[in-house]
């Protein structure tokens, strides 16, 4: 059994409708209890789910009901985890009407896979779950690269830190698992992926039509640097030198022919395959360590775009702001034209005002970056750092 217990991505704003739909729930089945204790008398019952008598109203209501105390703490969990980054990325009403529709779209999912229990009897559902799988489906999406802490209880108890990507496919996983061989228990796994799919298929929607602003992290993002780095592969292994630098195959083979390989370049170039391979693999501590003994051996070196980044941001993880403002500083001379130039010089400003106390650095980095931001948080962000640094403030 395992839990999830935080993520690693920082809030921008407080997720005021997500804290809401949480107390909503909480107050819904503190109500039901008053009922069965025969205090009140809403008629929960009737707003219950039921696939042999679905009405408009059941598909929203019986999602702010659940069965027990673990089925609440459960979904509210989850919903907390979650729900705070997917509100954060898409904004407060935006989420509200992503939630209510995921948890909708979970309902019609149950109702048209449901099967009688007996006669045309069917057994009606409650429970957050399938709106609450809606929102991890977004998650996936909105942050694949994100790490979970996890709070696992199965044979050694402790928190374990892992991929927000594969925590999210594992139990999609387990809900087609139960869902197709008969598993599971009195649970609706069929909400559960409903939920799910209506979750990752809108926010790739939204992603892709540029009605949710991209951001480098998102999945379509991954997928794109993925591709970029398995053509780059493809054409370096045919004998393509992107930097011009070094001779093509047939000249090396002649070359090797007539007299040894020099030493210190055989090693760079094992060693720029070992950080590429690293990346590739998704180590980035590993490339990153690696592209410090790299940059030792030559300190002209820089990796392919993406790459480049990649180990950037990993030694700014790693709190090493010296290391990580010289990669990044060499990717902006090699690659002026790069789509997110503009996003790397703010980010090398943020490192000198933030970490490294150097304002004059920090305000030349901003201000170039500053013409050719695009996202509003980005010139926001510009913009508020530019005047704390003019006016002297320190960092809060």
């Amino acid at each position: 059994m395992f839990f999830p217990v935080r993520t690693d991505c920082a809030l921008r704003t407080t997720p005021r409708v997500n804290y809401a739909l949480i107390l909503v729930n909480v107050v819904v089945f503190a109500l039901q209890k008053l009922e069965a204790g025969g205090a009140i008398n809403i008629g929960f019952g009737k707003l219950a789910l039921n696939p042999g008598e679905p009405t408009l109203l059941a598909f929203f209501s019986y999602a702010f009901m659940h069965g027990g105390y673990m089925h609440l703490i459960g979904n509210m969990v989850f919903l907390y985890i979650f729900g705070n980054n997917v509100s954060d990325r898409l904004g407060q009403v935006q989420y509200l009407l992503f939630y209510l529709a995921g948890g909708a779209f979970a309902g019609i999912g149950f109702v048209l896979l449901a099967e009688p229990v007996f006669g045309n009897q069917y057994a009606p559902v409650v429970g957050a779950s399938g709106a609450v799988a809606a929102v991890t489906g977004a998650y996936l999406v909105l942050f694949p690269r994100s790490n979970v802490t996890v709070l696992i209880m199965f044979i050694l108890i402790g928190f374990y830190q892992i991929s927000g990507l594969w925590f999210v496919a594992l139990f999609f996983a387990q809900d087609l698992l139960f869902q197709f061989f008969g598993a599971g228990g009195n649970v609706a796994h069929s909400a559960h992926i409903s939920g799910s799919i209506f979750g990752f298929t809108v926010s790739m929607g939204l992603l892709a039509t540029g009605l949710l602003e991209r951001d480098r992290w998102d999945l379509l993002s991954v997928l794109s640097q993925w591709n970029r780095r398995r053509e780059y592969r493809s054409v370096v292994a045919t004998g393509w030198d992107p930097y011009g630098k070094l001779p093509s195959k047939s000249t090396r083979r002649r070359e090797q022919a007539e007299e040894p390989p020099d030493p210190r370049t055989t090693q760079i170039m094992e060693m720029r395959a070992q950080v590429s391979e690293a990346v590739a693999h998704r180590d980035l501590k590993s490339a990153a360590e690696l592209y410090l003994k790299l940059i030792e051996l030559d300190p002209k070196q820089v990796m392919p775009k993406s790459t480049q980044t990649d180990i950037a941001n990993q030694l700014a993880s790693m709190d090493k702001f010296s290391d990580a403002v010289a990669a990044y500083e060499s990717f902006l001379r090699t690659y002026p034209q790069a789509e997110d130039h503009a996003h790397i010089q703010l980010w090398t400003g943020l490192i000198y005002s933030r970490y490294l106390d150097d304002p004059q650095k920090a305000i030349e980095r901003i201000e170039g970056a500053l013409p050719r931001l695009v996202a509003a948080r980005d010139l926001d962000l510009a913009r508020s750092e530019l005047e704390r640094l003019r006016s002297g403030r320190p960092v809060v």
